[in-house]
């Protein structure tokens, strides 16, 4: 996919989308949880995603654990795709953290938003995580001090 680039207002208009979208897969994550707990406890998990629902001699129990573990594992991907697909990038789907690309002063950077937050508070260097994060109001006076520098250059 092609890298997308967003303003902080066009990233803000996405974050009630985003709360929804994290909202369910959350709720979902906790679902598979606890039937992978269900299903270990008769040795039913499976190993990996790619699974199949039926198994030798299970009870119809199992196979419906096992369905719906599968359910909710492709529903989950589905939110995660539909997310991507507006160009956001999901750092961390455990916290809901999420990446928009911006450029500021020629560069790229991200912006940074994670569930709980009402709006893009944070930005940081594409070669820096979550704690490299920094309040949204240097990213603008990043701006006006190359502005300035350019301008000075210009005289």
């Amino acid at each position: 996919m092609q890298k997308r680039y967003f303003t902080v207002a066009e990233a803000n208009e996405m974050i009630p989308f985003l709360e929804s979208a994290f909202t369910r897969i959350i709720q979902m994550r906790h679902q598979i949880g606890d039937i992978m707990q269900l299903l270990q406890l008769v040795d039913a998990a499976p190993e990996r995603d790619d699974f199949e629902v039926e198994l030798p001699d299970a009870s119809p129990a199992v196979i419906h654990n096992r369905a719906t573990l599968k359910a909710l594992m492709l529903a989950v991907q589905d939110e995660l795709t539909k997310i991507e697909a507006t160009g956001c990038l999901v750092k961390n789907l455990e916290n809901g953290l999420v990446d928009w690309y911006a450029t500021k002063g020629g560069r790229d950077v991200f912006l940074c938003w994670h569930v709980g937050e009402k709006e893009v508070l944070f930005w940081h260097d594409t070669r820096e995580g979550f704690r490299g994060r920094r309040p949204i109001d240097e990213l603008y006076e990043l701006d006006e001090t190359s502005e300035a520098e350019e301008n000075a250059q210009a005289s």
